[in-house]
């Protein structure tokens, strides 16, 4: 039964909807194949995982196949961060935040904000901090982990300008395996390519 959840819990991270194990667990090769019923990863019916390997080895072999598999599967997610202000969705397991403020508010000579950003669900998340203007605002850290019902903190710099500009701070936000060491690796590999974007707008006034 704990093999079984480890691959249940390895295909919930790939994003399937659907998989089948064999009912007849009497394997002499110590192998189990996994049938994968959603659209998403039309290789996963073909793989098999070895039971003895190590979550890490199972995960690299499966993001060659996802990574090949450029399918868009289906509507109810986008695959990428095409563009900073697109919103991209887990539409069945929505990634719960809280931010504080909802608002930024700079005068033309900039300075520090701090933004609080609260995991209100239960998975470990990664966010990367962006924004419309990278010659203007920086964030500090970019890239950070939240684990379940903790917060960061992100401080939020902008640069002396007379820029009047509508901008916005852009933080995108992927679930993560326990195992993830390095948030910005989240987004630079499987796990990166579906997430949900949160965008907090900023105010600039007309003191110097």
């Amino acid at each position: 039964m704990q093999g079984d959840w480890g691959f249940r819990k390895l295909m919930s991270w790939l994003g399937c909807d659907g998989y089948l194990f064999p009912s007849n667990t009497k394997n002499t090769a110590s192998q189990r194949g996994i049938v994968c019923t959603c659209k998403l990863c039309e290789n996963c019916s073909t793989r098999l995982f070895n039971e003895q390997g190590t979550s890490k080895q199972i995960l690299t072999s499966t993001s060659v196949s996802r990574t090949n598999s450029k399918t868009d599967c289906s509507t109810e997610r986008i695959v990428g961060f095409n563009y900073v202000n697109e919103p991209i969705k887990f539409k069945s397991r929505p990634i719960k935040l809280s931010l504080y403020p909802e608002q930024l508010k700079y005068t033309k000579g900039g300075g520090f904000r701090i933004i609080e950003i609260t995991n209100l669900g239960e998975q470990r998340i990664a966010i990367k901090v962006k924004s419309t203007n990278k010659k203007l605002f920086y964030a500090k850290p970019v890239f950070a982990f939240i684990t379940s019902k903790s917060t960061t903190f992100i401080h939020i710099y902008r640069t002396n300008s007379e820029s009047e500009r509508p901008e916005k701070i852009v933080i995108h936000a992927v679930e993560v395996s326990h195992m993830e060491t390095d948030p910005a690796n989240s987004f630079n590999s499987l796990l990166g390519e579906f997430g949900e974007q949160f965008n907090i707008e900023i105010e600039i006034n007309d003191k110097n």
